[in-house]
């Protein structure tokens, strides 16, 4: 089983100079707990495209992977989006995670946005957001 590319996206920020001086290791799949110290950053794969040909799969996807930062200013937010695109925009190459490998051909920012997640109970402090969308190349699992 080839190992999924946001997975590896993770394994890539974690292992950055950059960006773990900012976050550490608080690099979340899917999501975070209410209470997670900031800065932080949440990883999810969008969607995918899977390849075929006539006999089968072809052994390509290109899903498209969000790459949230977290900060209490907006400043800081913006400081760990640059720290994040500029290891992930233009990436190539193998990562192992646990086992299980994949090779990224490609990864390019397609977008971004800024967001501010106001509190719920109007008490407390809002959140800033700063969302990045990555197109990808990579290798998945096919049967033999």
């Amino acid at each position: 089983m080839a190992l999924a590319p946001e997975i590896a996206f993770r394994d890539i920020l974690v292992n950055s100079t950059g960006v773990n001086g900012t976050v550490s290791t608080r690099i979340y799949m899917n999501y975070a707990s209410q209470n997670a110290t900031m800065p932080f950053i949440i990883l999810e794969r969008m969607s995918a495209d899977h390849y075929h040909h006539m006999i089968g799969i072809t052994g390509l996807q290109l899903p498209s992977i969000v790459v949230s930062c977290y900060a209490d200013r907006y400043i800081t937010v913006k400081d760990l989006g640059e720290r994040v695109r500029n290891v992930l925009d233009g990436y190539t190459g193998t990562r192992t995670v646990g086992g299980q490998t994949v090779t990224i051909g490609m990864s390019h920012l397609h977008s971004d946005d800024d967001d501010y997640l106001v509190p719920i109970s109007g008490k407390g402090k809002g959140v800033h957001v700063l969302n990045q969308v990555y197109l990808v190349a990579a290798n998945e699992a096919t049967s033999s």
